[in-house]
């Protein structure tokens, strides 16, 4: 515990965190202890998952694995206090996974997916982001569970209703989702790229068949041009698929924020009808106070009248 307050109280920075992040051991004390220090920080959240994910990429092993149960932790145990690392986090773990994904430690690729797995059963992340993370790590996904549910939101939106289950997405998550896609679509639309991509193929697929081949030289020379074009259209494939994905999660959120909105404006609607009799009926007693008021005596305009005084008390009795 006095551990854990001094942690709590050592001030942030970027220097600081690098540095304990580069000490952090695969222990659940070093990792907690961590992680209580990165909660009472949250503000800091953007940086802390920028910085995490730099020393993602860099580490390997059980270096690496500890990073991921840290974020784990930190994701988990900060949800009562706020959003902010469920939403600094869900930008940088796509880019994490796919590290894990071009890793051949089948240890960090076990824990990754028993976490996901946890993550989905206590609803840490919604359905679609947990899928997203599956395709990173070329997994298999239901799609028919992904397309049933947004059936549902279609068919409620279409009734104007809103599913009891959906909470609304908040807005800054939208607006990183937004974010996200036109980056991609930045990368996308690189011409160089794609002009390799496509020289490339036309070159391998110009010599039609392996039977007109004769020389060893040329079949080097073409299996390098195959080996590059595979690379690339492999790439060009999981960054489609990334898009796909994202597209779809905006989709499912922009559907389900519509639902919310929809609901919103009916409430809305019937408390302004409301406050419209209210204001006539206040209106309307207004009026009829007027004329009440017009019809009653001026009693200031009354002439003053002199009364006789009354008689003493003696006088009563004579």
């Amino acid at each position: 515990p006095n551990l854990q307050r001094k942690m709590a109280t050592t001030p942030f920075s970027s220097s600081v965190l690098a540095t304990k992040l580069k000490e952090l051991q695969n222990t659940i004390h070093s990792i907690q202890t961590l992680s209580l220090w990165l909660i009472h920080h949250r503000r800091h959240a953007k940086h802390v998952a920028d910085i995490w994910m730099k020393e993602f990429q860099r580490l390997s092993g059980s270096r690496q694995l500890a990073l991921m149960y840290l974020a784990n932790d930190v994701i988990q145990n900060s949800k009562r206090k706020g959003p902010e690392y469920g939403v600094e986090y869900e930008r940088v773990l796509p880019k994490a996974f796919k590290v894990v994904h071009k890793s051949r430690d089948h240890q960090i690729k076990k824990a990754v997916h028993r976490m996901l797995n946890v993550w989905e059963q206590r609803n840490v992340f919604d359905e679609l982001f947990i899928n997203e993370l599956r395709v990173v790590l070329g997994d298999d996904v239901k799609t028919e569970e992904i397309e049933a549910k947004k059936l549902k939101l279609e068919r409620a939106l279409s009734l104007e209703e809103i599913p009891t289950e959906v909470k609304p997405p908040d807005v800054e998550s939208m607006l990183k989702r937004v974010s996200i896609l036109f980056n991609m679509e930045k990368q996308q639309k690189n011409l160089k790229v794609q002009q390799n991509i496509d020289a490339t193929y036309s070159v391998v697929m110009a010599t039609g068949s392996t039977a007109n081949i004769t020389e060893p030289s040329e079949a080097e020379r073409l299996f390098k041009h195959v080996d590059e074009l595979v690379v690339m259209l492999s790439e060009q494939r999981s960054a489609l698929t990334e898009r796909v994905t994202e597209r779809e999660h905006l989709d499912t959120q922009l559907t389900t924020s519509i639902h919310h909105h929809r609901k919103q404006v009916k409430s809305s609607e019937h408390t302004l009808e409301e406050t419209k009799q209210k204001l006539e009926k206040v209106n309307l007693l207004k009026e009829d106070l007027k004329v009440h008021l017009g019809r009653l005596p001026d009693l200031s305009k009354l002439t003053s009248v002199e009364f006789a005084p009354l008689p003493a008390v003696g006088e009563l009795f004579n």
